[in-house]
């Protein structure tokens, strides 16, 4: 694995937190330089692995909720070349295809929302987390001819605030997350083991929080500033914006495009569908917030893999050793202020 932590201890703590937000890691709050440096570092040495480039790799989002829970998932196409040892440029990669979208809606007993039952709740999530990998690894299994391929499933982190950690809907949510994890770390730990036998998929498991994707997308302005401060407009915004992409999506796919806009001048797709069938799962269904929240999660985990192998492919491309300045990401330097005679 290459090491970039000497080249990237050069940067700035402000340059180095602004990169590694641009590839989705978000916890930096106690952070020095060179930790910010090794955690960049990592991060981006981990796309040159060589298995990155040669086996397809899905995105299971999961939208997590003591009612309702949610599932989108992504398939990503490994790259054409590995990124290790090479400068030429990459051509824009295919927008990841959405393969499996799914609300778990269970018809719950009216004591089960009165009354909290962890033996209910175990039940539900286990097969939410079932069908979401089941899905994936048949999916991965399918596009690598029955060879090996990697997943990652993303849970929605719930957030604890003062005066509302307490409130039953959140204690039950963070319940939910919980089992989620430990279930799905359980079988991609017991895949791993098994892996070199028969060729199973294996993946990690990931926790992300909802503020973050929210931001990555109004930094690209794909959603609404104004609704920030609103749960019911940033709820509408997430539909609005979904809707927009699996729509035009559906089009393509219907008119034989899939993921390729044929040389449109209109800005690229930024997801496709495996079948114009998911846009009407959207279209009729009852929460199609957890629908969006869970393919925005999903998308959102996309770009910060995309980023992060681009900034790991300008770092190998350097040909003097040195950190050149990343007008995509890095901030531009303040200019001094002049003193006032």
């Amino acid at each position: 694995m290459i090491d970039f932590t000497e080249q990237l201890s050069k940067l700035t703590v402000a340059t180095l937190k602004a990169r590694l937000r641009a590839a989705g890691v978000h916890d930096l709050s106690l952070q020095r330089k060179h930790e910010l440096a090794a955690r960049l570092a990592h991060r981006l040495s981990s796309q040159l692995e060589p298995t990155a480039a040669t086996v397809p790799r899905a995105i299971v989002a999961l939208d997590v909720g003591y009612v309702h829970l949610a599932h989108a998932t992504l398939l990503l196409p490994p790259a054409p070349q590995s990124l290790v040892g090479s400068s030429a440029r990459l051509p824009s990669p295919p927008p990841p295809v959405l393969v499996d979208w799914r609300l778990h809606a269970d018809h719950l007993p009216a004591e089960y929302l009165r009354a909290y039952d962890p033996v209910v709740t175990a039940r539900r999530v286990r097969r939410a987390v079932d069908a979401a990998l089941d899905g994936a690894a048949a999916v991965l299994l399918g596009e690598g001819g029955g060879g090996a391929g990697e997943l990652v499933l993303l849970v929605e982190r719930q957030s604890w605030r003062h005066g509302t950690a307490a409130a039953q809907p959140v204690v039950r949510a963070a319940a939910v997350e919980a089992m989620a994890v430990a279930l799905a770390s359980q079988r991609l730990e017991a895949a791993a083991g098994s892996a070199a036998v028969d060729g199973a998929v294996v993946g990690a498991v990931a926790s992300v929080q909802p503020r973050a994707v929210a931001e990555h997308f109004r930094a690209r302005g794909e959603l609404s500033a104004a609704a920030r401060g609103s749960y019911t407009g940033k709820k509408r915004d997430a539909v609005r914006l979904v809707g927009q992409w699996v729509e035009r999506a559906a089009v393509m796919s219907a008119a034989g495009g899939g993921g390729d806009d044929g040389g449109s001048a209109e800005e690229p797709l930024r997801v496709a569908v495996a079948s114009p069938a998911l846009a009407g799962v959207f279209k009729g269904a009852q929460k199609r917030d957890d629908l969006s929240d869970a393919l925005l999660l999903a998308v959102a985990w996309a770009d910060w893999e995309a980023e992060a192998a681009r900034q790991a492919r300008q770092l190998v491309s350097s040909s003097d050793g040195e950190v050149e300045r990343d007008e995509a990401v890095d901030k531009p330097k303040a200019r001094p202020r002049k003193k006032k005679v």
